[in-house]
């Protein structure tokens, strides 16, 4: 999950293999294609144009990356990444509707000519396993700079692959049984194939676009990480999303229940910059620091009172008592209002056990239970 590719290495690296396919791809969609139209073999020519589909794909994923790698600014304060994703659904589209066509040309015209199965079996062997090499070496860089579109693009290549496999079979049946037009079949699969990819790809690009989150076991990596970061003792209502290669992730922290702000804060800080920094590809983190497992309170709400009722309620106890404080501290937890007084003056042991009973008093009749510390003073 993790990558040691800064954002500007991994748009270059991006840019770079994409370029290196494109070329890839030209040469060996402009020789299926020609050899296709000599050969009278509608597969090959099918599969020239997959081959021209990925070029395609290789120069959307190259403008789009350029266009994405913009810095977020006012109007774009997460960035330009969705661009990619919306050039996948273009994409997508147009997959459709050239694999569409492919099998609507292969079931309606009749052939006229022989297949020259010979030219056929050679080319296609050929692309067959220059696309493999393709999409392993693409592959292999889409997973160490966790790119989706480039991933997406290596996927392509494996598919011109199996495609490239169904000419030369249809190829070589045509030779062994030339009464059957194994050929104009292996036309319809690979249109199939083109159609099939174009969902694929609009599929993951509308899951993204709806905030679709991470995979289950990489969700499940990020909360072992986070469980191991110093001073966290639980997490829950872990979230995620991704847009094009960037991960955002909120996270609910819990911590222990009687800690100070500034070091609850300083806990969240930490497992922030440590979570970041082991996951490249999570470009933010947003913390809430929870000294429970509230979850439950978020329908119910909780009957706790708030700062100004607990100071409207001891106010009159002290003034009887003529003391005032310095500090009130105040816990909630578990249900249960936790009450820290630091008085500003000394008063006696026996004269702070009755401002204690005085206050518990005062608090029975709420709908909520309530424990005192009450600190002074040596007298």
């Amino acid at each position: 999950m993790s990558s040691s590719y800064s954002r500007k290495q991994r748009m270059q690296l991006v840019l770079r293999t994409v370029m290196f396919l494109a070329i890839a791809n030209a040469v060996m969609s402009l020789g299926q294609i020609v050899v296709g139209i000599y050969g009278y073999s509608d597969a090959l020519v099918a599969d020239g144009l997959h081959t021209f589909l990925d070029l395609l794909m290789d120069g959307v994923t190259y403008f789009a990356c350029q266009a994405a790698s913009r810095p977020p600014d006012q109007a774009h304060p997460y960035g330009y990444r969705r661009i990619e994703t919306l050039a996948c659904l273009l994409l997508s589209v147009l997959l459709a509707v050239v694999g569409c066509g492919i099998v609507y040309e292969a079931l309606v015209y009749q052939v006229t000519h022989a297949v020259r199965s010979d030219l056929v079996i050679l080319i296609s062997t050929i692309t067959m396993v220059l696309n493999e090499l393709l999409y392993r070496y693409a592959s292999a860089t889409a997973d160490t700079v966790q790119s989706d579109l480039l991933a997406a693009s290596a996927s392509h290549q494996r598919s011109d692959a199996f495609s490239s496999l169904i000419v030369l079979l249809s190829a070589v049946f045509d030779l062994l049984l030339p009464n059957f037009h194994f050929d104009g079949i292996a036309a319809v699969i690979i249109g199939f194939l083109i159609i099939r990819m174009g969902y694929r790809i609009a599929y993951k690009g509308v899951r993204e676009l709806i905030d679709g989150g991470i995979e289950s076991d990489r969700l499940q990596a990020l909360e072992r990480y986070i469980l191991s970061c110093a001073g966290v003792v639980g997490v829950h209502e872990l979230r995620t999303r991704k847009q094009a290669g960037d991960v955002y992730i909120d996270a609910h922290i819990i911590t222990e229940p009687f800690i100070s702000v500034s070091e609850g804060h300083f806990i969240g800080d930490q497992m922030r910059r440590s979570v970041m920094r082991k996951f490249k590809e999570i470009v933010d983190v947003v913390v809430h620091i929870d000294a429970e497992d509230d979850t439950y309170l978020h329908d119910i709400g909780s009957k706790l009172p708030s700062r100004r009722t607990v100071q409207r309620m001891i106010t009159p106890i002290l003034e009887s008592f003529d003391c005032q404080y310095d500090a009130l501290i105040l816990h909630y937890h578990d249900e249960v209002l936790f009450v820290e007084l630091h008085l500003a003056e000394a008063i006696g042991v026996r004269q702070g056990k009755r401002l204690l009973t005085s206050m518990s008093a005062a608090f029975s009749e709420c709908a909520y239970p309530t424990r005192f510390k009450l600190y002074s003073r040596v007298v």
